[in-house]
């Protein structure tokens, strides 16, 4: 009897490493298993070789690929004045918490979604998504299997910038690209290397990009554009209230065992800056802009053809009551600011109309056009004749430090007092 339940145990053993095997083969080629493997040696030595990654053996020096998430309501890793990256995928929210992500820099995400991870979400923001969805290669068109929608994160701690993408260039890769550092010197890639800032590479062609500005600056992708995710930089308990069936990065445990860091945007002294930007300055010291403060916190935007950029104080956009309408180089654009630090621009036309906005009185952050629609954050409508719409985020616009943002965008306009 106890050798028939014993062999029953090891029988059903073998079937689940069977199935894990099969399940993450598959998971392993949506993604591009190599790359995760090199990563997840903690070697370091590989990737460097390519001019990859930094040639530390510590594990937060690499990107966090596949993160594990746990529900809010369970996330007691974060506490209710912890920041959070908070982004919404096909009708799903996700919160990267600040103090995690700032020891990565890069995380490669990816969203669930098919007939076992259906939303509740209306069937315009269904076709939102649609074309960017990524269903297992090798059954492209079985109807009824979970299939992923690819996330990157990027985030820098010290210029205080952070950006969402859907990272793929559909007409030259057809996989997701997959993210890291790259060294601040030498590519045989190119020579492209960002200033006040890292610079990040895709895994698959070693090209460099900005990694706020989501553009390929040299290699083979070389002037390609990932698509922009809005993002919102809020505290957790702001995140939660708005979204309480978001689920939560966990830590791992090396990460928990780190100092628990809360520094919140902007924070750091003045001194405190990128060596890449350290190093330009110290090459030339008129090269710097001094319209502002190094550490000015500042939405900057740019137009549709690169051609012109403008940068909007955060303190003065606070000022104006959390939503302002603006105009410039003949768009029109809506700021929208959630938190002390969440801000995101949208484009105000919706088809052939120009939309106007007025805040909710009671409602948390909610916003109403002169058609009746209600509008969060984040850009969608969420009641009203245009429920389920999305307003067109700008691809060029991020929130982050005077000092980095203007040079990547040199000679930008300023708005002032």
């Amino acid at each position: 009897m106890k050798s028939s339940f014993l062999t029953g145990v090891i029988v059903f053993v073998l079937f689940l490493l069977v199935i894990s095997f099969i399940f993450g083969k598959e998971l392993a080629g949506y993604l591009g298993s190599e790359p995760l493997r090199w990563y997840s040696e903690l070697s370091g030595e590989g990737p460097n070789e390519t001019g990859l990654s930094p040639g530390e053996r510590r594990p937060h020096a690499l990107p966090l690929n596949n993160p594990s998430f746990v529900k809010g309501a369970h996330a007691t890793h974060v506490r209710g004045d912890d920041l959070v990256v908070g982004v919404v995928v096909k009708g799903q929210a996700r919160a990267y918490p600040w103090w995690v992500v700032r020891n990565h820099h890069v995380v490669n995400d990816s969203v669930v979604v098919g007939q076992n991870h259906a939303t509740s979400a209306p069937a315009s923001t269904e076709d939102q998504w649609s074309r960017y969805e990524r269903r297992p290669p090798n059954k492209p068109n079985t109807p009824n299997r979970d299939y992923f929608i690819p996330i990157l994160i990027t985030l820098c701690e010290v210029c205080s910038g952070a950006s969402a993408y859907i990272p793929t260039v559909t007409d030259s890769v057809d996989r997701p690209l997959v993210f890291a550092q790259c060294r601040s010197e030498g590519s045989w890639a190119g020579d492209y290397t960002a200033v006040g800032v890292y610079t990040i590479c895709d895994m698959q062609t070693h090209s460099r990009w900005h990694p706020f500005t989501g553009k390929a600056r040299s290699g083979p992708l070389k002037g390609k554009t990932l698509k922009r995710i809005p993002v919102s930089v809020q505290r957790w308990h702001e995140w939660i209230k708005k979204y309480p069936d978001t689920r939560v990065v966990l830590a791992g445990s090396e990460m928990r065992m780190r100092t628990h860091a809360r520094m919140s945007p902007a924070a750091m002294g003045a001194e405190n800056i990128h060596p890449s930007l350290r190093a330009r300055l110290d090459e030339n010291p008129a090269a710097e802009d001094t319209r502002l403060p190094r550490n000015t916190l500042v939405m900057g935007i740019t137009n549709a053809d690169g051609t012109r950029s403008l940068a909007y104080p955060l303190t003065l956009l606070q000022k104006a009551g959390g939503v302002v309408e603006y105009e410039f180089d003949g768009e029109a654009f809506v700021y929208i600011v959630a938190g002390p630090y969440g801000v995101a621009v949208f484009n105000r036309k919706l088809g052939d109309e120009i939309l106007t906005f007025e805040t909710v009185p009671g409602r948390t952050l909610l916003l109403r056009d002169q058609n009746g629609t209600l509008w969060n954050e984040l850009g969608e409508a969420v009641d009203g004749p245009q429920k389920g719409a999305h307003l067109s985020v700008v691809p060029d616009s991020y929130l982050a430090e005077w000092s980095e943002w203007i040079l990547e965008h040199e000679g930008a306009d300023l708005v002032q007092e």
